[in-house]
């Protein structure tokens, strides 16, 4: 996203009234919101929800909210003009997003720098993804088999039977 969403969850006498997205980029799907009220008190059973959080069941009354759009209306609360009136700072999505890139962050972004630098046809390629954390996921493994294709027989059957641990072996050899 190049630009920081603000998002304004509006109650009337404690009750959802809606919700509100403001700069959220329109060719991404807005989020989907599951309001939880634990407050069940003289709530019909068929009304609640069951779930777990780890291993505690829990039940409370849930609803979906799927927000609007404040862009879609003419007079509408602005959540990015409430942000500012709480005294939070309203950065501009560049100085936001240089400020908040993490180190993994700053090395893809110079990396992707140089990348489409050198060849700009690389740029409408990369769209083209929708994966990109399966595809790491699968050359991560294919990387993984590299080591795996030196090993004789005995040992990768092993390693394939779960009779050995490999990651706790390599773990207890001396740095």
């Amino acid at each position: 996203m190049s630009q920081t969403p603000y998002l304004a969850v509006i109650l009337e006498g404690g009750q959802l009234h809606s919700v509100l997205l403001q700069e959220w980029p329109e060719q991404i799907p807005p989020p989907r919101i599951v309001v939880v009220d634990y407050d069940i008190d003289g709530v019909d059973e068929e009304e609640l929800t069951h779930f777990s959080i780890g291993n505690q069941p829990q039940v409370a009354l849930c609803r979906s909210e799927i927000p609007d759009r404040y862009e879609d209306y003419r007079a509408a609360l602005s959540p990015k003009a409430l942000w500012a009136a709480l005294g939070e700072p309203v950065d501009s999505a560049d100085s936001h997003e240089k400020r908040r890139q993490t180190p993994i962050e700053q090395s893809l972004t110079a990396y992707l720098t140089g990348y489409l630098h050198h060849d700009p046809a690389r740029r409408e390629q990369l769209p083209d993804c929708s994966d990109w954390p399966c595809m790491a996921r699968r050359e991560l493994d294919r990387r993984s088999a590299r080591f795996l294709e030196a090993l004789p027989d005995d040992l990768l059957g092993a390693i394939a039977q779960g009779e050995v641990d490999l990651t706790g072996l390599a773990g207890k050899i001396p740095a």
